[in-house]
């Protein structure tokens, strides 16, 4: 990760359409309209960095209580001697889900950051997910996640 790409105390509000299937297979649902508000706190251990991320959202068309609460801490280890990998990491969200009032969801990963070019990274992560409100309850996940600078 290039050194400026992370600010710190950052708090966004940002709305989105998402759509996505409630399943593996059948219709596609109607996009979904969600709000939520985020902040992200950081701070510098050497070249480590520890990071605090807390977010809210509000699923728009959902009936109850559509509010999510999520809270993710992350820990990163820098590797400034393992070529092209910039940092390894760890971290962990919890979710509350304010419909079922109780924290209904967990998820934890770990990987590592490649830098693939001046401004491109690519994450490579294993991720686990446990889940008391979906079917399937637990999911184990590989995952890839490109990363642009556009500064």
């Amino acid at each position: 990760m290039r050194k400026n790409a992370r600010r710190r105390g950052i708090a966004t509000l940002a709305a989105a359409i998402l759509a996505a299937p409630a399943a593996l297979s059948g219709p596609v649902p109607e996009p979904d309209a969600q709000l939520w508000s985020e902040a992200d706190l950081s701070g510098n251990l050497a070249p480590d960095t520890t990071l605090i991320r807390g977010r809210t959202d509000n699923t728009l068309h959902s009936s109850g209580n559509p509010w999510r609460f999520r809270i993710r801490g992350k820990y990163r280890w820098a590797t400034p001697s393992a070529g092209p990998v910039a940092y390894v990491y760890i971290n962990d969200e919890a979710l509350y889900q304010g419909s079922a009032g109780e924290w209904s969801r967990n998820r934890a990963q770990a990987g590592m950051d490649l830098t693939v070019g001046k401004r491109s990274d690519l994450l490579l992560y294993y991720q686990r997910q446990s889940d008391r409100l979906s079917t399937p309850s637990r999911i184990n996940a590989l995952g890839l996640t490109l990363l642009v600078d556009f500064d």
